[in-house]
């Protein structure tokens, strides 16, 4: 994402100008978008698609959250045991999850896809009704501000297969370990 600084810069050099100290004091001082190598621009353009599920064997039981994310395509698989929850909760906890990847990444421009109506609502609307969810939703949305563009869309189940098998495969994972005990 182009930063206003960028523009600023830009007016300053072409007038041959010296930037006001208060300009510089206030701006976040990046490299300018259209000065950075071709390669580079690229990788800063480049859309991330993440697709994320939360599932539980009962309501509450044991839930996992699997996140499955489109990178120029490269395939990242992700499978995380959550333990015992609700699917309500294990559907925010892999959003969560997949907020701190792409933050751990890098990544700048993502859209997320879930087929959690009700993640989905919350994160559009930045309002929760059930208040237990509110917390969650509150650490979503600063995880959200760290990325230059964030995008959010609600899919249908049929669409969302992969995360949701990633997802049922960390709960089998849980039930496996609790049997071998």
């Amino acid at each position: 994402m182009v930063s206003f600084f960028c523009y600023i810069k830009d007016f300053y050099d072409k007038l041959h100008l010296v930037y006001p100290i208060a300009v510089l004091n206030k701006v976040k001082l990046t490299p300018c978008h259209n000065q950075l190598p071709l390669h580079k621009k690229q990788e800063a353009e480049q859309l991330i698609e993440v697709y994320i599920d939360g599932a539980s064997a009962g309501n509450p039981g044991p839930s996992g959250a699997g996140i499955f994310i489109k990178n120029n395509g490269e395939v990242e698989r992700y499978s995380f045991p959550l333990g015992e929850m609700e699917n309500h909760e294990a559907e925010y906890r892999a959003f969560l999850k997949a907020l701190e990847i792409c933050i751990e990444k890098g990544y700048k421009i993502v859209s997320f896809r879930t087929d959690s109506q009700l993640v989905n609502r919350a994160v559009e609307k930045e309002f929760v009704k059930n208040k237990k969810f509110a917390p969650l939703l509150e650490e979503a949305l600063k995880l959200t501000s760290q990325f230059d563009l964030f995008f959010m869309k609600w899919v249908p189940s049929s669409d969302n297969k992969a995360a949701d098998e990633l997802a049922r495969a960390a709960i089998r994972n849980i039930k496996t370990k609790g049997q071998d005990k």
